[in-house]
C-alpha cells in the first residue's frame, strides 16, 4: 500500500493523511497538494509505501530518530551536506545554492542561479520520490565524492538516478563544486557504504 503521510517537524508525531492502492494514484494526489495552496503548519507531506498503517508510522519514527543521531554525528560532513541538499533542490532554489560554489552555479551570482534552475525544474515538473547517501569517499583533504542514489519524477516519467557529487573544502566547510548524473537500476536497497 502507498501512503501520504503528514510529519510534524521536531517530533515524533505521524499521521496518515490518505492511503492507496498504487503508486500512481497516490502520487496524482500528493501532486496536487503540491501544487494547490494546501500548507501545513509545522509538519510535511511524504508518500511512503508499507503493509499497514502501522506499519509506516513505525518506520517512520524509527527513520527520524535515526536520522537525529546520524545528524549529531555527521554535522558538516560532505554526506549531511548532500542530505541537506537533497531535501532542498527542487523546493527552495535559493537555499539548495547556499550549498553551491560559484564554479557549480557556472560564476553565476546565487540568486540568478536559483531562479533560472528553478524555472528549469518547474518546466520539466522535477519532483524527488526518495534518495539516499550510497557512497562517500575522500580523495583530497580539500576534495571529497558523495554518491546518491535517488528517484525523481518529470514530465517524461519516473527515473531512478546517481548523482556523484565533488565537494570541495572552503574554510572548513563543505560546498558542491561538481556533478556528475548517470542511470542507476530500479533497486534503492543496499546500505550506505
Amino acid at each position: 500500500m502507498w501512503f501520504i503521510v503528514k510529519i510534524t517537524k521536531n517530533s515524533d508525531e505521524v499521521n496518515i493523511e490518505k492511503a492507496f492502492d498504487s503508486f500512481e494514484t497516490c502520487w496524482d494526489v500528493y501532486n496536487e497538494y503540491l501544487k494547490s495552496p494546501y500548507k501545513v503548519e509545522n509538519a510535511f507531506l511524504r508518500i511512503c509505501s508499507a503493509n499497514s498503517e502501522s506499519e509506516v508510522i513505525d518506520d517512520i519514527r524509527a527513520k527520524r530518530r535515526e536520522d537525529k543521531e546520524i545528524a549529531i554525528k555527521e554535522k558538516g560532513t560532505p554526506e549531511r551536506i548532500i542530505k541537506e541538499w537533497a531535501k532542498v533542490y527542487g523546493v527552495d532554489l535559493n537555499k539548495a545554492a547556499e550549498f553551491t560554489t560559484e564554479k557549480f552555479r557556472e560564476g553565476k551570482p546565487k540568486d540568478v542561479w536559483a531562479s533560472e534552475t528553478s524555472q528549469k525544474l518547474k518546466d520539466i515538473d522535477f519532483k524527488a520520490i526518495d534518495g539516499k547517501v550510497v557512497k562517500h569517499t575522500f580523495k583530497e583533504p580539500e576534495f571529497a565524492r558523495v554518491d546518491f542514489r535517488r528517484i525523481i519524477s518529470t514530465n517524461k516519467g519516473t527515473f531512478h538516478k546517481i548523482e556523484s557529487y565533488k565537494l570541495k573544502s572552503v574554510n572548513g566547510r563543505w560546498f558542491i563544486d561538481e556533478v556528475e548524473v548517470r542511470e542507476a537500476g530500479a533497486d534503492l536497497g543496499g546500505g550506505e557504504e
